[in-house]
């Protein structure tokens, strides 16, 4: 398994309060270990996506988009960790004929959880991303960005944060995203547990203003075989 070859077929359908459409992806990629720990994937992925954000920003895309992600995972259990990490970097793009439009984007996810005493860990994420586009309506809903949900700004809905269009008041996505977490967790007795989290950051877009959100809660897990369920928000 270090070294392999994927032919993947994929077939997404959504309807959020911010767009609604499908993509179908056919994905071609190499994936191999690098001596020095990295697994680096290169593909291409040829995706036909249908969207629709308002009423004015619809439409049918095909494009052939090559890519490359960089990935690394360093822990001491992988079930529950105490002391790890996780940072993903991906690079795609592609040259107007591949595609309506031109553009180029790249991507960073970073976790780290640290054990603190016996009972504590301190888990942190980041996500940042940038897409070199003439306007953010050249890209597809599927290669904007947009922030919120249990992954990404808890407390706000599925993908509802982003630049806003002031014509119709509509989230239409940016160009550029930066979201952050720190939690805080405590065991309180055998596989259960309980954490204070934060959530802050936004996806943004220099054509449109967006402010940071900022979301915090509390959550309570159980730490199941196969790894963690969690409650709360």
């Amino acid at each position: 398994m270090r070294d392999y070859v994927t032919i993947r077929p994929d077939l997404r359908f959504y309807d959020i309060a911010s767009r609604k459409g499908n993509t179908q992806t056919l994905q071609f990629a190499h994936s191999v270990v690098t001596p020095s720990g990295w697994r680096r994937t290169l593909g291409i992925d040829y995706q036909r996506e249908q969207y629709e954000i308002s009423a004015d920003d619809a439409e049918l895309v095909n494009e052939l988009v090559p890519n490359v992600t960089w990935s690394r995972t360093v822990t001491d259990d992988p079930v529950y960790t105490t002391n790890g990490y996780r940072i993903k970097c991906a690079v795609l793009g592609t040259p107007k004929g591949l595609s309506p439009a031109a553009y180029l984007s790249g991507s960073v996810r970073f976790e780290w959880i640290k054990g603190l005493f016996e009972d504590y860990r301190l888990i942190t994420r980041s996500d940042l991303g940038v897409s070199w586009a003439n306007s953010v309506f050249d890209l597809p809903a599927s290669r904007r960005y947009f922030a919120g949900g249990d992954n990404s700004i808890r407390g706000w809905g599925l993908g509802v944060l982003g630049p806003n269009n002031p014509d119709n008041n509509e989230t239409v996505g940016g160009r550029y995203l930066a979201v952050g977490s720190l939690e805080l967790e405590r065991r309180i007795r055998g596989n259960w547990s309980g954490a204070v989290f934060t959530d802050f950051g936004n996806a943004f877009d220099p054509d449109f203003t967006r402010e940071v959100e900022v979301g915090a809660g509390l959550g309570v897990r159980w730490r199941s075989p196969i790894g963690q369920a969690l409650s709360g928000g």
